[in-house]
């Protein structure tokens, strides 16, 4: 498989405008759990340019290894009417509420992706995998040195996010390549 532009979608791929998850076109145009979200011209597809993550440093949606510290959306639909596009579909726009993030998806070190724990290696980017994944979506930070000692590998990207080895010459956060 080619590998992608940097900074754009990767043929066979759309990338859900709800949760940022990419999804092979061949599957459906059913975001999967969590989501659900139907595929609509606010998702990205092929050679399109990826959504906005909100990844940025200090989000409080990342704890301090970088992985989600929960699950959130860029949507509410609480008090608000569903969007012309659901009305015109006739479903109900979803609305997830989770306070414990979901056990079967991995974060991509390379792109910053969520993904489901069936792929090995992200859809979104074809670079991360899921072996390389230092941690859980759920799983508890360990420092390995003192504190306030940069951890070996630790970079400062110019849009000012900490990034560590396995991401040497490419800030997940931004999408900067060095």
């Amino acid at each position: 498989m080619a590998q992608p532009q940097p900074g754009t979608v990767p043929n066979g791929i759309w990338v859900c405008c709800v949760c940022k998850q990419g999804n092979v076109i061949d599957l459906g145009n059913v975001c999967p759990y969590p989501c659900g979200h139907v595929r609509d011209s606010y998702c990205s597809g092929p050679g399109q340019p990826y959504p906005a993550t909100g990844l940025f440093p200090d989000n409080s949606d990342l704890n301090a290894n970088g992985c989600y510290a929960h699950v959130a959306h860029q949507h509410q639909y609480d008090a608000t009417p569903p969007s012309a596009i659901d009305s015109q579909f006739n479903t109900a726009a979803p609305h997830n509420n989770l306070s414990d993030p979901p056990k079967d998806v991995w974060v991509c070190g390379e792109c910053g992706a969520a993904n489901c724990t069936w792929y090995e290696l992200c859809p979104v980017c074809n670079r991360g995998s899921k072996a390389a994944t230092p941690c859980g979506p759920s799983e508890p930070f360990n420092s390995l040195t003192q504190a306030g000692t940069p951890c070996q590998g630790f970079w400062q990207c110019e849009c000012g996010a900490s990034n560590s080895g396995l991401t040497p010459d490419f800030c997940p956060i931004c999408g900067r390549r060095l």
